[in-house]
């Protein structure tokens, strides 16, 4: 071996051992500092300190034990990353869990038994084998040292990261300080907030490299134009808001402070996936070949966000009219965690914002079938009636009196119609915005989003839970939506259990698709056959039967399909389940009428709103 070859590898062992052992180290020093404490006692006076200088001594030491029994594999040109991870799962096993507590037992007067030794640091060994067998073999190769999913995309991710992390955190120092505060904890800032945000942006850096590890590949994509930003950033913040929000962020800041952090709010959960709806935009403007808004929204984002501005602030002043206190405004602040009518202003547009997104999809094909302001008022108006009557008067008080406020549902208070207001205004600036985009558009895009298919199964799903829904809760009364919270531990949460209720509905919805969808025509021409051989049934679905076929047959089978789904999941999976997980007990089979009922009328709608979108 050559005296160049002898330097490379000396270095490349040299940096990897070091690198590896300092970053394994410090997990274990933030997550089980008492095991830097045992080792600190066997080499000095027992602090976590010494303990962390003497797990990367040990770890150069280890390191140069893989480098000798790695350099050969390298050399050929091959990774060794494999390698480092059951090396590193090998010391997590004979070193971490056997050999140091024996030393430490044997060295000093204190007892560590292996039964001490935490998961964290056995995930510290094998952190440290990958990285040591990552940057050992790209040292030896001369290769980027970092992760081959960050190359050519580094600066990309650091700054879309950043931005995310900055959006992401001021929401939280308005909406979830306390949370930020759990991030100081862990750097030993104390209770600072702004110690916490800063935490927080180091840690938005890994949530941006997450992304980058597979959702950037599709933004970039030029084949790929309706993989957005948006869309992608979307799906990503729903992985951190069940992954990151739910289970893994508050197991890591209980175990690297003293406190146990409450379970995480509304509040803290949207943030998470709204990091990863702003990160996957901004990834898009940056790096994205068909731009950063989904197709249904391209050359619709200036509309929407006019039209939200305006009608948005068309409808706060009239809740300011009719009611000079805000109370209305306080109301929606309680969906928050510190409330107070500026915070219900801001989450009155963050919903009117989200409202005139969905405005697209449902309605914006009427308006641009024949663009106008006029048109678009008519439009609007007929869209704010809808939002007037479901989300005003039903969805968001049942939202906000879950929160603890006193408020009727349903609403009949004279605020409900500022969504009337802001369809009305909402629709006018969309037509008069619109209207000078598609005088410079060669092809319009699309309002609509996925497949007819996919939109019949959504549509028709939450159409049918909602109308099942409201049925069960005001026939059988919020107890049903608390049972349903139960199923995910939260029984006192009636927003949560409504939103398992929908993705109940959805999740029906798509077994109805699958199982009756690719034979509804079959089913239309044997009911068809049917009605022509007998006169009475000719007589009721003649006319139905020749004007809407599908979805009139899908309405017929979505009626027996609620009645199926009734006895199997609401008179019997439903209870066992919550038994299952919960201490609340409900009777098995569980027979009020009402509860079935809801499941029948849920078939019933679902079906006539997945048949009339597959139809028309």
């Amino acid at each position: 071996m050559s005296d160049a070859e002898t330097g490379s590898v000396g270095r490349a062992t040299l940096l990897a051992s070091v690198l590896a052992g300092a970053l394994s180290g410090g997990f274990v020093y933030t997550l089980q500092p008492l095991y830097m404490r045992y080792l600190g006692a066997a080499v000095g006076n027992g602090s976590p300190e010494i303990g962390l200088a003497a797990w990367i001594g040990t770890t150069i030491v280890l390191g140069v034990i893989f480098g000798s029994l790695a350099m050969n594999h390298a050399k050929r040109g091959n990774s060794t990353t494999g390698y480092g991870l059951v090396y590193g799962i090998v010391l997590a096993v004979f070193a971490g869990l056997l050999a140091i507590p024996e030393a430490v037992t044997a060295t000093t007067q204190w007892e560590f038994p292996y039964t001490q030794v935490g998961v964290s640091t056995l995930v510290g060994f094998a952190i440290y084998g990958v990285v040591l067998g990552s940057l050992f073999g790209k040292s030896i190769n001369r290769r980027p040292l970092r992760p081959l999913f960050l190359v050519g995309r580094t600066g990309s991710t650091l700054l879309a990261s950043l931005v995310a992390g900055i959006v992401t955190g001021a929401v939280m120092v308005v909406a979830a300080p306390h949370h930020l505060v759990y991030f100081a904890l862990v750097a030993g800032a104390g209770g600072s907030v702004p110690a916490g945000f800063a935490v927080f942006l180091l840690f938005a850096l890994l949530l941006g490299a997450g992304f980058a590890v597979f959702p950037a590949r599709r933004v970039e994509r030029q084949d790929l134009p309706g993989q957005s930003g948006f869309k992608l950033g979307a799906i990503y913040g729903m992985v951190l808001l069940l992954l990151g929000g739910v289970v893994l962020v508050p197991q890591f800041l209980g175990s690297a402070t003293a406190f146990d952090p409450p379970r995480p709010g509304v509040a803290v959960l949207a943030a998470y996936l709204l990091f990863g709806i702003v990160h996957g935009i901004s990834y898009g403007v940056i790096e994205g070949q068909g731009g950063a808004a989904p197709a249904f929204l391209q050359g619709r984002v200036v509309p929407v966000l006019g039209g939200t501005v305006l009608g948005g602030a068309a409808g706060a002043a009239f809740i300011s009219l009719v009611n000079p206190q805000p109370i209305y405004f306080l109301g929606l602040s309680y969906l928050g965690v510190s409330p107070s009518w500026q915070i219900g202003v801001g989450i009155w547009f963050g919903l009117v914002f989200l409202l005139g997104v969905a405005f697209v999809p449902l309605a914006a094909r009427a308006v641009e079938s024949r663009i106008g302001v006029g048109r678009g008022v008519l439009v609007g108006t007929v869209y704010g009636v809808v939002l007037t009557a479901l989300v005003g008067a039903f969805l968001v008080p049942s939202l906000v009196q879950s929160r603890g406020f006193p408020i009727d549902s349903p609403n009949t208070q004279t605020t409900i119609f500022a969504y009337l207001v802001f369809g009305l205004v909402f629709g006018g600036v969309y037509a008069a915005l619109r209207k000078r985009r598609l005088a410079r558009e060669e092809l319009p895009t699309s309002p609509s989003i996925g497949t007819k298919g996919q939109r019949a199964i959504v549509f028709g799903s939450l159409f049918g839970g909602a109308a099942g829904g409201l049925l069960a809760y005001h026939m059988v009364g919020p107890v049903t939506m608390l049972f349903m919270g139960s199923l995910v531990g939260r029984a006192g949460s009636l927003g949560v259990g409504w939103l398992v209720w929908l993705g109940l509905s959805v999740v029906l919805g798509m077994v109805f698709a699958v199982a009756v969808g690719p034979r509804l025509s079959d089913y239309t021409r044997s009911i068809d056959e049917f009605a022509e051989r007998e006169e009475d049934v000719n007589e009721t679905l003649g006319d139905y039967l020749e004007d809407a076929p599908v979805t009139t047959t899908a309405t017929m089978a979505g009626f027996v399909y609620g009645v199926v789904v009734a006895v199997a999941v609401g008179a019997i999976a439903i209870p066992i389940a919550v038994n299952t997980v919960s201490t609340h007990g409900m009777p098995v089979p569980i027979l009020q009428p009402y509860f079935l009922l809801a499941f029948v009328v849920y078939g019933l709608i679902m079906g006539l709103g997945y048949g009339v979108v597959k139809e028309f």
